[in-house]
């Protein structure tokens, strides 16, 4: 199986939390992965966690 990855960069601002859930549903969905809607849940808030605490413990840029 080829290696599925995606990055791409926020600003770092709460605002963009909400964005980052987004890409990572969307980017998961566009490699073919069938995602039900409790994965797809799961997945928002493991992305909505990580992209938080790098917001709020972190400076600057933040790479997903």
């Amino acid at each position: 199986m080829p290696t599925l990855a995606h990055r791409f960069v926020l600003a770092g601002e709460e605002r963009e939390v909400s964005l980052a859930r987004r890409t990572v549903v969307d980017k998961v969905r566009a490699w073919g992965v069938p995602l039900d809607d409790e994965t797809a849940d799961t997945i928002r808030l493991v992305a909505s966690e990580l992209v938080s605490n790098a917001v709020v413990h972190g400076e600057g840029p933040v790479t997903v």
